[in-house]
């Protein structure tokens, strides 16, 4: 679908803009993380089952909700190809 697009605006936008990679759209997870407390206790039971079943470490995740969520709520998820 993006092709047609492109090829039907061919010669009335700027190549540039018809060549440049396609990017995602980011979301900003820490700041709900941080602002919505069920949230918060969503994704920390979902992630706590990985790390009870060894799927992911478990200092990665407690690092990343003691630590790292308070240090960098700024940081945007990049979400590509939806």
């Amino acid at each position: 679908m993006r092709y047609f697009f492109k090829e039907a605006l061919r010669g009335f936008l700027p190549d540039e803009i018809l060549a440049k990679e396609k990017h995602g759209f980011g979301l900003p997870v820490g700041p709900w993380l941080l602002s919505h407390p069920s949230l918060n206790s969503l994704a920390r039971q979902a992630l706590e089952s990985l790390k009870s079943r060894r799927i992911v470490r478990a200092d990665f995740l407690d690092a990343l909700f003691n630590r790292y969520l308070a240090e960098h709520p700024g940081y945007y998820v990049r979400w590509s190809g939806l």
